[in-house]
């Protein structure tokens, strides 16, 4: 008989066509199991569907059910049906089964009817009598629908945007609960809110308003359902406690939630083993101003706790002792004095005047007595003795009060002590941070250490001395105490306080107010340990020092994450007062004379309101040039050129003001060279002689008539040939030296290649032994970068050596093109004696954007994988959508469209750059061109094709999927590494010209620009360009490019992308991935049905259509054919083999093993049969006959052994489940 067969070609269905589904309708599939156990089955259904109503009533789940009894388990077309048929998104389905007499399972699962998919799978096991498994299962399908409906959240307000200062409390958790008046918390603690509120934050009843509540435990924070109640209350914050006893002792947690953070609830307080409701409400009376009003004022630009108006004044870029290098400048601590200040940091110490010019230099950096390597605090005795504490050499240096060394006390202590103090009377505390038992107290008059015992059980964070006492900071899990020390060590009170901040540093005034450095910010307490004020001035800060001056009025902080000291001073003047930048310039005027500080205040706020205001910019440039702060005024004749770049007064000011600078820095290694003659001799002294006449050599050729410049290079002169008239030098001579311009995108490149090349000849007459150079700029390396060593150099020979650099990433703070001046040291060794000459030579240095295109592997340096800004959202699309993924399509493929969706959704768009277009760039390589990092291109929002090749790149790289740039005529786009072979290509697509083989592996190709458009488009697009320029394009793989031209490492900065809506990248990447499926059925499906048209009878064409809807997800339409197949012709292996396959990757492990036992008997000696029987086999534990499965498929066909190698792999238990897709394999 001739077989009948009808076609039907089934489409992925996308979530269009679900759009009329009703998400609030659920159909409860109730499947009845073998007749022997209907009777049982039967009894247990229809206590499930009784208990249904009740489990609505339990979650307020505004659900509409429809109960189907059923026989057989659904395919994946009779779920389509039904939820077409009823208009039903969901099916929630039951299968039953009996572990023994006593106890039966369920295995609950739910489908979605918009996404076609099947998810949450829930196997429970109970006695049959036992409710808990019904709830138990049921429940959690409940959640996820929950999660879709908002929650059961009925809207009867209408929801409006949050305010901040309103603030809801819902209803508290009580656990276990017996004492009564515990019951009481939550109204008690509404009560303390609004007292201690004053008017100022409205605390609403929750109970007037309609909304469904769900169990605490799990569902409760749930953002999504939050987000909702504070829309409808017309809130930002929402409160909510746990109470519980436990052994006779009360545990009180309270937390909150943010809704314009969407930020789940944190826990923001917490009381434990309280023993009565009356300490318990004290605490919370005490704490709550400090907590939760702390939290919320923080978030809400600190509208509880403003403080009063400061006048602030920064120190920063002073120069240091350390050749004045400003990036050595590890600001750790402050010493006030009347009129001046000492600046300490970790390898010098200054004194400067009020505005920041330095006096002078305390001691020196290095190993020998007197000297110090890393300073992390300091102090000052009644006598005026200065104290500074060495960590890393474990000593106290002291100077007396006419700043000369003292002496200094080498401490005996097996750790590294990171916090001191000094008293009055030159006694001091020492001890490592965290452990208690590392602190000793230090007796001046006899030198000796003495362990402390202090009460705390808390981790140490600090030690201060004030009002004549020491103070030790610890905090256990919630509280902060301080432990009073007498000047004897001896202890004599504590202090506790709350606080919901990390405390970096601390100081208590006469007053017993407390001044603490918090993380980014500064804080206020009381005697009574309440929050007087909060201030946030200072961004990306990290205080790590507080000192107040004699008065009281002023107080320093010192910021060692940004290397900068701040003067406050508490002011009754208001500054935001003045609403117009000329305001705040007329206030500033009247001030000028009279007071410095608050006149420099009063022109930062006009360029708060107008930050191109050149009235004020020139008044702050002609302050700082008055009190000879030459960065300072070079920093804001800097600002004012960004206004006015053609300014030919404030470039000629600009010019003069660098030229001071380097004067300055020149007299100053003048000085030390003199010094250093005098302590320790010529040869130890030259060094500052070189730095001083090349900052003399660089100020004349900048300013050739300056007769300070002039002046000082002569004297210095005049002074090296007096004092080194004895000393015979052999002469070497350079005669070439040439320096190429930097580019600071690429600074790690020259540490490999030259920048330079310099020319010597050798006339000392004699023969160099060795000869080398050394590079160095000074604020942009941390060390001079030595050249390759030359030996036996004969008299009159020439050498050329290439010179190298080490920069730092410094470079890449420079935003414009800059001139820098580079030190070449050679240096030579004749008869074992070393001599050396230096020459200064400037070199262009371009900013950190610049890049010229002869070299397009370049481009591989702003491809910044390990940026944190790139990290973040890359972290963030892959967590938030980790289980989106279809598990039989490619994984870099999905993850890669998740990216280029979701950098579409959050705005990104192409804008071609009117000055730097690449394709006028392409044409000329050694023009210089501006690429954004992708870090500039995530904040701003736009970029042209290099730029967004550049961003895609690094995003994709981030989460291990190599990428490769594509350079064709006028044009930059990219392409990523499937991790496919090329044998697979056709697994990606059908259409081979739609994916590129390149280095044995398939990429696809991706058109940046159509960011924002569908992913699908940007391939086919990008694939259309390879076309058309066919045997043109360059291909550059980003981790081959690496090796040249490394990523730039960029610092961290405090800011990161949001994630973008998720339901916007949600629907974008199910459309695409719809659209690939529907693309790859069609091309794969048609050519096959027209076959099986004209072959109606061939079972191999059927089965290759099932092969095809199985690899698709296409589970039903593929179990059709290949019973169709199967049908055909009796024991047909390929289609015993594939429904096996199909039943094991739908879970249905007992029905995947009867196909592959049937295809073992129809072929025995088929080894892809046993390979896929060994991969069931470890799924189902039955190792025996897994192993032997392997021996006979490898025995049959080794090749398999790489496709069977992860089953016996003992670390990857799971392995096996997750990779079914990939190790199974498909008979065609």
């Amino acid at each position: 008989m001739k077989p009948i067969l009808s076609f039907m070609f089934v489409f992925f269905i996308t979530s269009s066509v679900f759009a009329e589904l009703d998400q609030k309708k659920v159909v409860l599939v109730l499947p009845l199991a073998a007749e022997k156990e209907s009777q049982i089955n039967l009894k247990i259904l229809d206590k499930i569907e009784k208990y249904l109503p009740l489990l609505q009533k339990k979650y307020k789940a505004d659900l509409d059910f429809q109960i189907i009894r059923t026989k057989r388990s659904l395919q994946n077309s009779d779920k389509i049906r039904i939820c077409k048929e009823s208009a039903a998104r969901w099916i929630m389905e039951a299968e039953i089964g009996r572990m023994d007499s006593e106890k039966v399972f369920f295995i609950f699962s739910l489908y979605d009817g918009k996404t076609a998919k099947t998810f949450n799978e829930v196997e429970i096991a109970s006695n049959q009598d036992d409710n808990i498994f019904y709830d138990s299962g049921i429940k959690k399908l409940i959640y996820e629908i929950a999660r879709e409906n908002l929650f059961f959240i009925r809207d009867s307000d209408k929801s409006q945007l949050s305010d901040d200062k309103r603030l809801a409390v819902l209803d508290f958790d009580y656990n276990f609960i017996y004492d009564p008046e515990f019951l009481k918390t939550e109204e008690d603690f509404r009560t303390i809110l609004r007292q201690k509120a004053g008017g100022k934050i409205e605390i609403i009843d929750d109970k007037k308003y309609v909304y469904s509540l769900m169990a605490p435990q799990s569902e409760y924070d749930q953002p999504e359902r939050l987000k909702k109640i504070a829309e409808i209350l017309h809130v930002r914050y929402l409160i909510y406690g746990r109470v519980f006893e436990e052994k006779g002792l009360f545990y009180v947690y309270a937390y909150l939630f943010d809704s314009q953070k969407n930020q789940s609830y944190i826990e923001v307080y917490s009381l434990k083993e309280i023993k009565n409701y009356k300490m318990c409400i004290e605490k919370i009376r005490q704490d709550i101003q400090n907590t939760f009003f702390y939290t919320i004022s923080k978030n809400s630009r600190n509208f509880l706790f403003n403080p009063k108006p400061f006048i602030v004044y920064e120190y920063s870029n002073i120069p240091t002792m350390d050749n004045m290098n400003l990036t050595s400048a590890t600001y750790s601590s402050v010493i006030p004095e009347n009129d001046a200040l000492y600046i300490v940091s970790f390898y010098s110490v200054m004194n400067i005047d009020l505005f920041g010019r330095v006096n002078f230099y305390l001691g020196e950096f290095g190993g020998a007595k007197g000297q110090y390597y890393t300073v992390s605090k300091s102090g000052k005795d009644d006598k005026g003795n200065i104290y500074l504490f060495d960590f890393s050499a474990k000593k106290i240096i002291v100077f007396n009060s006419n700043k000369l060394f003292e002496k200094e006390i080498v401490l005996k202590i097996p750790f590294t002590p990171l916090l001191f103090a000094v008293s009055s009377k030159g006694n001091a505390v020492v001890g490592g941070i965290g452990n208690p038992e590392q602190l000793f107290f230090f007796n001046s008059k006899t030198e000796t250490l003495i362990p402390l015992k202090i009460k705390t059980n808390g981790y140490i964070l600090g030690i201060s001395y004030s009002n004549g006492c020491f103070s030790v900071l610890s905090k256990d899990a919630v509280y902060y105490t301080l432990d009073y020390l007498n000047d004897n060590g001896e202890a004599i009170s504590q202090r506790d306080f709350l606080l919901r901040e990390t405390v970096t540093a601390y100081y208590e005034d006469k007053n017993k107010n407390l001044y603490l450095g918090v993380e980014k910010g500064f804080a206020k307490l009381d005697a009574f340990n309440q929050l007087l004020w909060y201030a946030d001035l200072f961004p990306n800060s990290r205080i790590v020092d507080v000192q107040t001056d004699i008065s009281g009025k002023i107080i320093y902080l010192t910021d060692n994450a940004s290397n900068r000291i701040f003067r406050l001073e508490e002011s009754q003047i208001d500054f935001s007062k003045a609403k117009t930048e000329n305001e705040a310039f007329l206030e500033a005027v009247k001030e000028r004379e009279k007071n410095p500080f608050v006149f420099l205040n009063w022109l930062d706020r006009a360029l708060e309101i107008n930050p191109d205001y050149l009235e004020a910019l020139k008044e702050k440039a002609d302050f700082f040039m008055r009190k000879k702060l030459y960065q300072k005024a070079e920093d804001t004749f800097q600002k004012m050129l960004r206004i006015v770049p053609d300014d030919l007064e404030i470039l000629k000011l600009l010019k003069h003001t660098k030229v001071l600078k380097i004067i300055e820095q020149a007299d100053f290694f003048a000085l030390k060279f003199n010094q250093k003659f005098q302590e320790i001799g010529f040869e130890s002294a030259k060094k500052f002689y070189e730095d001083a006449m090349r900052n003399y050599e660089t100020a004349l050729k900048t300013d050739p008539e300056n007769l300070e410049a002039k002046s000082g290079f002569e004297n210095l002169k005049n002074l090296y040939q007096k004092l080194s008239g004895k000393i015979e030098i052999p002469g070497i001579e350079i005669s070439a030296l040439d320096l190429k311009s930097v580019y600071s995108s690429i600074y790690k490149f020259y540490s490999e290649n030259p920048m330079g090349e310099i020319k010597i000849k050798n006339t000392t007459g004699k023969t160099i032994e060795k000869i080398w150079a050394e590079f160095e700029v000074k604020e942009f390396m941390d060390y001079p970068t030595e050249s390759r060593i030359y030996r036996n150099i004969l008299p009159d020979e020439t050498k050329n050596i290439f010179l190298f650099s080490v920069f730092n990433n410094n470079v890449l703070n420079i935003t414009e093109d800059t001139p820098i001046s580079a030190g070449i040291t050679v240096k030579y060794v004749i008869g074992g004696k070393e001599y050396q000459v230096s020459k200064t030579e400037s070199f262009y240095l371009y900013n950190r954007n610049a890049m010229t295109w002869d070299e397009p592997k370049k481009l591989a340096s702003f491809i910044t994988p390990k940026d944190t800004v790139v990290k973040s959202f890359a972290r963030q699309v892959t967590q938030v959508f980790r289980y989106a993924d279809f598990q039989f399509l490619n994984k870099p493929l999905q993850s890669a469209v998740k990216i280029f969706d979701a950098l579409g959704t959050y705005g990104i768009t192409y804008v071609s750059d009117p000055k730097t277009p690449f394709t006028e760039f392409s044409k000329n390589k050694n023009q210089v061109d501006y690429i954004q990092y992708p870090r500039d291109v995530m904040r701003f929002k736009t970029g042209d094709c290099d730029d967004l090749s550049v961003l895609f790149s690094s995003l994709l790289e981030n989460i291990g999927i190599e990428t490769a740039m594509i350079l064709v005529p006028g044009h930059i786009l990219m392409m990523f590494d499937t991790g496919l072979p090329a044998s697979k290509r056709a697994a990606i697509s059908s259409n081979l010209g739609l994916t590129v083989v390149y280095d044995g592996r398939v990429f696809i190709p991706v058109e940046t620009t159509l960011l924002g458009k569908s992913f699908l488009s940007a391939w086919e697009k990008g694939s259309e360009t390879l076309l058309k320029w066919q045997g043109k394009a360059e291909f550059i793989l980003s981790k081959t490019a690496w090796k040249d031209f490394s990523p730039a490492t960029l610092k961290d900065i405090d800011w990161e992308a949001s994630m973008p809506d998720k339901e916007r990248v949600e629907k974008l990447f199910y459309e695409d991935m719809n659209q690939l499926i529907e693309r790859e059925l069609e091309a794969k499906v048609n050519p096959l049905m027209k076959t099986a048209i004209d072959h109606p009878a061939d079972p191999e064409v059927l089965n290759k259509i099932g092969v095809a809807y199985a690899r698709y997800g296409k589970y039903s339409e593929a179990e059709s054919w290949f019973l169709k197949s199967a049908a055909l012709k009796e024991n047909y292996l390929p289609a015993l083999n594939n429904l096996g396959n199909l039943y094991q990757l739908q879970k249905k492990y007992e029905n995947a093993l009867a196909f592959y036992e049937k295809a073992k008997k129809a072929d025995e000696k088929n080894a892809l049969v046993y390979a896929n029987l060994a991969v069931i086999y470890k799924i189902l534990n039955r190792h025996e006959e897994m192993k032997n499965s392997i021996e006979k498929a490898l025995a049959l066909n080794p090749s398999l052994k790489e496709k069977t190698d992860f089953l016996t792999d003992e670390n990857s238990q799971t392995r096996a489940v997750r990779s079914e897709e990939d190790s199974l394999l498909w008979a065609e």
